[in-house]
């Protein structure tokens, strides 16, 4: 993965993921998950509720980052 080298640096500890389209962050959480990543908690928000889009929000963190 091209994420693999500066997601796995032992100074980064957390990660807030944003993204309006939900295949492409769905697929973003995916990979840094197999990096070892791990969800700490997520939000899902409608600012256009006319619409079909919707923002999503990921807290990610390294599991020695949980402690």
């Amino acid at each position: 993965s091209r994420l693999g080298p500066t997601f796995q640096s032992p100074n980064l500890t957390q990660l807030i993921l944003v993204g309006c389209e939900p295949d492409a962050w769905a697929r973003d959480v995916s990979r840094l998950t197999q990096l070892g990543w791990s969800v700490a908690s997520l939000a899902v928000f409608d600012f256009f509720p006319q619409t079909h889009h919707v923002e999503a929000l990921a807290q990610l963190r390294m599991p020695s980052a949980l402690v």
